[in-house]
C-alpha cells in the first residue's frame, strides 16, 4: 500500500513540475510552439539574432535589421539569403524603427536624444538627420519626408524632413510605436499603451482596432490588408482587412518589426533571436 502511494505522488509531483516547466517563460521561449492560421506556414530564415527590433529590404533584395541593444551593442546588420549577417554598423544606442529607400537606409534610436540617422549603402557613410526623445516607428510620407513616432506616455507623431526641419502632427498619444500608411494616405499608428489601432487623415484621428494586447509594428500589404505585431509573450502576428480582424499567428515571443516581402511576411522575433517568414500554403 505505501509502495502504491509513494508511485501515485511521485507521478502526481513529476505531472505537477512538467505542467509549470510547460507553463514557464523559459520553455515556451525556447520550446514553445506556433500555433498558425489554417492555410499559412512559417519558416526560420536567420537566427542568433540578439534582441532583433526591426527589418527593411532595399529595392535589389538586401536584407537589413536592427539590434536594439544598448549602447555599445546595439547594431544595423546585413542578413544574406542563407541567415549570415554582416555588422553595417555597430555602437548604437537601441536602434529600432528601420526604412529602406533610394540606396539608404533611415533608422531611429530608442532613447532620450536617440538619433535619427541615415546610412548611404552605396558610399558606406552616415549621417544624423536630428535627435528625438525615443524615436521609435518611422514611415515615408514623401520622398524628402519621414513620419516618426515617440515611445513614451506623452508621445507624438512627427514629421521630420531629410534636412533635420521637425514639426507636430499628434501629440498626447500613449505610447505610440509602429506608423504604416496605405495607397490613400491613411497613417495608421499603434499606441502600444492603450492597445489601440489609430487610423489618421486629413487631421482627423479614428479609433480602428482596440482591445490589442501591446500592439508594436505595422505594415500594409499589396491588398491594402493591415499587418499588426503583438509586443507581448506570447504575441500575435494580426491581419485587418474589410473591417474584420484575423490571427495568423500565435504563440510569438515578443514580435516586433513586421516586412511585407511580395506574398509572405516577415516577422522580427525579438525573444527568439530570430527572423520568420509567414506565408499562404500552396493550393
Amino acid at each position: 500500500m505505501y509502495r502504491t502511494v509513494s508511485i501515485l505522488v511521485t507521478v502526481v509531483l513529476v505531472a505537477v513540475c512538467f505542467y509549470l516547466v510547460n507553463q514557464s517563460e523559459v520553455w515556451n521561449r525556447y520550446f514553445g510552439k506556433l500555433r498558425l492560421n489554417e492555410g499559412y506556414k512559417y519558416e526560420v530564415i536567420a537566427t542568433n539574432l540578439k534582441q532583433v527590433d526591426n527589418i527593411a529590404k532595399t529595392s535589389n533584395g538586401e536584407l537589413y535589421a536592427t539590434l536594439e541593444r544598448n549602447y555599445p551593442k546595439g547594431e544595423l546588420i546585413q542578413i544574406s539569403d542563407e541567415g549570415e549577417t554582416t555588422i553595417i554598423l555597430d555602437q548604437l544606442d537601441r536602434p529600432d524603427g528601420l526604412r529602406a529607400k533610394n540606396g539608404k537606409l533611415y533608422f531611429t534610436e530608442e532613447t532620450e536624444n536617440g538619433r535619427i540617422i541615415e546610412y548611404n549603402l552605396r558610399t558606406s557613410t552616415q549621417r544624423t538627420i536630428t535627435k528625438l526623445d525615443s524615436a521609435e516607428g518611422l514611415a515615408f510620407i514623401s520622398e524628402e519626408e519621414l513620419l516618426i513616432t515617440e515611445d513614451k506616455p506623452k508621445g507624438r507623431l512627427l514629421k521630420v524632413t531629410l534636412f533635420g526641419d521637425v514639426s507636430l502632427i499628434l501629440d498626447n498619444l500613449f505610447r505610440p510605436e509602429g506608423i504604416a500608411i496605405n495607397k490613400h494616405g491613411v497613417i495608421y499608428i499603434a499606441e502600444t499603451g492603450s492597445g489601440t489601432i489609430y487610423a489618421y487623415k486629413n487631421g482627423q484621428l479614428d479609433s480602428m482596432i482596440d482591445g490589442l494586447s501591446k500592439p508594436d509594428q505595422l505594415a500594409v500589404d499589396k491588398e491594402g490588408a493591415l499587418w499588426i505585431s503583438e509586443d507581448a509573450t506570447p504575441g500575435r502576428l494580426l491581419r485587418y482587412y474589410n473591417n474584420k480582424l484575423e490571427t495568423i499567428v500565435d504563440g510569438l515571443w515578443a514580435p516586433q518589426g513586421i516586412l511585407v516581402d511580395e506574398d509572405s511576411i516577415l516577422v522580427a522575433e525579438q525573444k527568439r533571436d530570430r527572423i520568420i517568414r509567414v506565408s499562404k500554403l500552396s493550393k
